[in-house]
């Protein structure tokens, strides 16, 4: 194909930015796009794209390694335009990704790596057509044909960058919650686009590393758009006024951020945008590899069955002893997973309460809050069923018998009747309101009995703890937390 035809396709090449390490799980994936109900690209009449594998750093040996991989799965070979094998040829600060720390490590910030080897994959697609998808290896397809429906998308597009928002329910800093997420589609084959990530992307991510350096390549925008003060007139707004139109959100990606516990997150949040005549095309998150392995051993698997079936052997799994946990972990354990489909009002937290916390695979499968305040503050948004708020008092697994504790709460100024139950685990409570006493959404005051913390060498020592079953933590926009 010549040069001229290359760049008159939409869809030039699907793009895998990956490690040195990640040979094997870029085998799973072929395996899963050689399965029928994943085939890239079944219609004969679409361009095949080319595909392109990004190394942060890969050495003769890894190509030959890659490329020998592809070979095995000739099956594929029908949906792509051959495979280009590259290098970005990073080290050093450049090829850095410390995570966990909100301190700088390296010159270019903590996450020079993937943010220059996206800039790399954006020069290496840029020869082969308009478009490049870029998918990470956790980013997987829910039907086949995915590369013919992402080329008709493309039809009359002229954004740069077109990929999903964060849908999730675990709240993310304000200054990236919009963020679109790096699986997307990007306009490479643009000599105008490719010199905004040069000049204007990648430049100022490495001029503000050393005040956010954390910051992340597809978390930039975002971040531009947070700062931007139209009445300040300020860098970031007029930055934003000239490049706004290039950046859309879609539907085609749905990117959440969930554990195992909560995998039918994602066929809920597919089925809303179903109704509202969207068609997500990838799921993107940390738990897809194993939705991978599931789907790879059943191949009978819809991909909302393989969810499930994650599911729900979380949970039963949640029962089972470990030698690290002590019996109220695993009390809560027994609770959550009775009671995690209940569906209580959304929450807006407010005065007294701490940041909500994850969920967390390790003991607390869903959001929790700490509150060390007698005095609280709630918002409901829904108050169509009962709301329950589970509680513990202690910290770690330094947990204490519930005292004589009492609850009042107040709307607007009018005492609501409430019950108290200590569970049969006496450092576990639950207060329990009904809908027809709360009757209409609002701001609720809570005020307990519970002893403020207190400082016990330097350590700070917290008594309650919120957390989520059904219901939504979220923090509130005028409240401080």
């Amino acid at each position: 194909m010549t040069a001229a035809a290359l760049s008159d396709r939409r869809l030039g090449s699907v793009s895998i930015p990956c490690l040195a390490r990640d040979l094997p799980a870029i085998k799973d994936v072929f395996t899963l796009w050689s399965d029928p109900r994943f085939f890239p690209l079944t219609s004969p009449d679409c361009p095949k794209p080319k595909l392109v594998i990004v190394y942060n750093n890969a050495d003769g040996a890894l190509v030959a390694k890659t490329q020998a991989l592809y070979a095995e799965f000739s099956d594929l070979h029908a949906c792509f335009d051959g495979i280009e094998i590259v290098s970005a040829g990073l080290k050093g600060d450049r090829d850095l990704y410390a995570r966990y720390t909100s301190e700088a490590k390296g010159e270019f910030g903590n996450k020079a790596g993937p943010n220059f080897l996206f800039q790399e994959t954006m020069h290496s697609t840029s020869e082969f057509g308009l478009y490049t998808l870029q998918i990470e290896l956790d980013c997987i397809p829910l039907y086949a044909n995915w590369v013919a429906e992402v080329d008709n998308m493309l039809l009359s597009e002229e954004a740069w960058v077109i990929g999903a928002p964060y849908l999730g329910e675990t709240p993310l800093d304000p200054s990236i919650q919009f963020h679109i997420n790096g699986n997307a589609l990007y306009r490479s084959g643009s000599r105008e686009f490719l010199t905004f990530v040069d000049e204007v992307w990648i430049r100022n991510i490495v001029m503000l590393s050393k005040v956010h350096p954390n910051l992340a390549y597809d978390c930039w925008w975002a971040l531009q758009m947070a700062r931007s003060d139209s009445g300040l007139e300020n860098a970031a707004w007029h930055l934003w006024q000239e490049y706004c139109f290039f950046f859309r959100h879609s539907a085609f990606v749905v990117n959440l951020n969930v554990g195992t516990l909560q995998a039918t997150q994602y066929t809920d949040v597919t089925d809303n945008l179903v109704r509202k005549g969207l068609r997500p095309l990838f799921y993107h998150g940390q738990i897809m590899p194993q939705v991978i392995a599931l789907l790879h051993e059943d191949t009978t698997l819809a991909m909302d069955q393989a969810l499930a079936t994650l599911e729900q052997d979380s949970w039963k799994g949640r029962a089972k002893p470990r030698e690290d946990a002590s019996d109220s972990y695993l009390f809560l354990a027994d609770l959550l997973e009775k009671h995690h489909k209940v569906r209580p009002p959304r929450l807006l937290l407010g005065e007294g309460f701490h940041r909500p916390e994850g969920p967390s695979d390790v003991y607390f499968p869903t959001r929790y809050v700490w509150s060390n305040a007698p005095d609280l503050h709630i918002t409901l948004t829904d108050v169509r069923e009962d709301l329950v708020l589970f509680f513990r008092d202690g910290r770690g697994r330094d947990l204490h018998t519930i005292p004589d504790l009492a609850f009042t709460l107040y709307k607007q100024g009018r005492e609501l009747p409430c019950d108290l139950e200590i569970m049969e685990n006496p450092s576990f409570g639950a207060l329990r309101l009904r809908c027809k006493d709360i009757k209409t959404p609002g701001l609720i005051e809570l005020k307990s009995t519970i002893d403020t913390f207190s400082e016990a060498n330097g350590n700070r020592v917290l008594s309650l703890l919120f957390f989520e079953v059904g219901c939504t933590l979220k923090r509130s926009n005028y409240a401080t937390i």
